[in-house]
């Protein structure tokens, strides 16, 4: 974990955070020879909606008052040689990665825009079985062949089940079998961060003019398929 920094209006870190993330009292970590090899720690539960959809990303969670941040924000932190104890939070506005060096040699501050909770909005790029948008290779042929290591040397690499029956699989708006690997889900928020494609999440009086739109709309829509049948 990060000693936790705040924006101004949050100065009482730990209660304003332990309010604004959601917060854990167990998890189960790695082996201590991993922990000891890994350049940082970070965890990897995504959030399901209420009928069982991914669409949001917890990008933050806390213990006490200190911040843990997701896989793939440490992933693209790591990449940009962003300090994780530099990442400002700003519930309900956005997370701010400054000064983030990307390999054409440009500097930029990314703000990641999030909910209340510090969730972002997955903009998914496409199907998992779409290898154009990431590639896909056998873990078995990996460890094979050095042909395919050499391959991956200096390349964002990450590490999951996807073999049909895995239980770490979740439906999305976009997939049509309804189960996608959720280790592309990782990958979604990581190429959102580097590209810098997000989506704006639903907040506050924002969140509840769409419901009433949506309401309305389908109140009308209703009305009108009523005369129509008459």
């Amino acid at each position: 974990g990060n000693a936790l920094e705040t924006q101004d209006q949050q100065e009482a870190a730990a209660s304003t955070l332990t309010t604004a993330f959601k917060s854990f009292t167990y998890a189960k970590t790695p082996l201590v020879r991993f922990c000891l090899a890994s350049t940082a720690s970070s965890y990897f539960s995504v959030q399901k909606d209420f009928d069982g959809a991914v669409r949001h990303y917890p990008l933050v969670t806390v213990r006490g008052d200190r911040a843990f941040f997701c896989m793939g924000l440490v992933m693209a932190c790591h990449y940009l040689n962003v300090p994780l104890k530099s990442i400002r939070l700003c519930p309900g506005k956005f997370i701010l990665l400054p000064g983030a060096q990307f390999p054409d040699g440009v500097t930029k501050d990314i703000k990641i825009p999030v909910d209340e909770r510090g969730r972002m909005v997955i903009n998914w790029v496409g199907r998992f079985k779409n290898t154009a948008i990431f590639k896909h290779y056998s873990f078995n042929k990996v460890l094979e062949s050095p042909e395919y290591r050499n391959e991956l040397k200096g390349k964002l690499v990450l590490i999951g089940f996807t073999a049909t029956g895995s239980h770490d699989v979740a439906p999305n708006p976009f997939e049509e079998e309804g189960n996608y690997p959720l280790v592309g889900a990782h990958a979604n928020v990581l190429n959102s961060i580097l590209t810098q494609s997000f989506l704006q999440p639903e907040i506050g009086i924002r969140r509840h003019l769409n419901i009433i739109v949506i309401c309305v709309t389908a109140m009308l829509m209703a009305l009108g398929t009523g005369f129509l049948s008459q």
